[in-house]
């Protein structure tokens, strides 16, 4: 008998954790299925959704961000002079490449990796060096500090997007003390969208290496985990000489005031922060399953998506998968056959597992 969507969801549902019936996880069995961006499919949080609509009323007047800048430094530990809000991590990225990258001192990126930083800095007119990542999908960190002599800007994605991979807090540390010495003058960007989502052991946040030295700096995103990619906001931390280096060149009032309301709002609700990554987790380690008892090779990450090896042009995978309703994660040079699949809702992922039994 042919394997439909219904029959096979109806075997899939018994791999399925408990948690994935809890009804404040489903999602409407309607529309596209949109596992492609790494956003969060819950969206803002209740929370966050009551200051959303408090704020809209306040729309009129020019916002302040005193309020989140406090909170952010208070959870942080850190000075409120040490913490810059941007329109998003982009903004942040694109500022660092106009601060700190020149004709003669580029950027150093892995390859694949997160665009937005390297596009930027090539719309500057500006060099940018590609190291590719390692066979198990890390970076290559040798590579990368042997390649940024004379460089501007060394932009590690931790972990790395696309691949998930982790890069361990003790191996951070020596690459800021290597690149302190064959790159005095390269600023070191690390980049933290996926920290809230995060429980490995070898994972600490650098924040400590960007109060403690100058050329680091430390980016951050409530897109991801907080659920609010609409809203567009992000911000840096850094030491406030770095930051005003950089602020230089920020939009003046970019961030907007329903984004500061909700960010403050999803800041203070720790048990929220504690659901989502349970379900995250949860959900990661089904399509963990997936992907492994088809013998599908996957890089094992540790945030909200998987780096799958359909082992076909990603293109045509792509477009298999769309016409049937699916929608996954863009191409990502040069790994031309691997697929972005980001962990949606327990339905989302009912439904995406069907269409790729049968696109597989």
């Amino acid at each position: 008998m042919a394997l439909t969507r219904r029959s096979f969801c109806g075997v899939l549902g018994a791999t399925l954790p408990a948690v994935a019936l809890d009804s404040a996880s489903l999602a409407v069995d309607d529309g596209p299925i949109r596992i492609d961006n790494n956003e969060n499919p819950y969206g803002p949080s209740p929370a966050a959704r009551a200051a959303i609509a408090k704020a809209v009323a306040e729309g009129g007047r020019y916002p302040s961000s005193q309020q989140l800048v406090a909170a952010i430094a208070r959870v942080e530990g850190i000075p409120e002079s040490s913490v810059l809000l941007t329109v998003g991590a982009t903004e942040a990225l694109l500022v660092v490449a106009k601060a700190f990258t020149g004709p003669a001192a580029g950027l150093v990126t892995a390859a694949p990796s997160y665009p937005a930083i390297a596009t930027a800095t090539e719309l500057l007119g500006h060099p940018v060096t590609r190291i590719p990542i390692r066979a198990d999908g890390a970076l290559d960190l040798d590579q990368m500090a042997d390649r940024a002599r004379g460089s501007g800007v060394v932009y590690l994605c931790n972990p790395n997007n696309p691949t998930g991979v982790l890069v361990p807090a003790a191996a951070i540390g020596d690459f800021v003390a290597t690149l302190g010495a064959v790159a005095p003058a390269a600023t070191v960007v690390i980049g933290e969208a996926y920290h809230e989502y995060l429980d490995a052991s070898s994972y600490q946040s650098a924040g400590s290496l960007a109060m403690a030295n100058p050329r680091v700096l430390i980016t951050r995103t409530f897109s991801k985990l907080y659920g609010l990619a609409g809203l567009r906001l992000g911000y840096l931390i850094g030491r406030e000489e770095t930051l005003k280096e950089v602020g230089r060149h920020r939009v003046p009032i970019g961030a907007n005031g329903v984004g500061i309301a909700a960010a403050t709002a999803v800041l203070a609700d720790s048990a929220e922060r504690l659901r989502q990554r349970r379900l995250n987790r949860e959900g990661r380690q089904v399509a963990e399953r997936f992907f492994a008892e088809r013998g599908w090779r996957y890089y094992p990450g540790e945030a909200n998506y998987l780096f799958v090896d359909v082992r076909r042009d990603i293109a045509s995978f792509r477009a298999a998968c769309e016409a049937e309703g699916l929608l996954i994660g863009r191409p990502y040079p040069p790994a031309d056959t691997w697929a972005m699949i980001t962990i949606g809702t327990p339905a989302d992922m009912r439904r995406a597992f069907a269409v790729l039994e049968t696109v597989l």
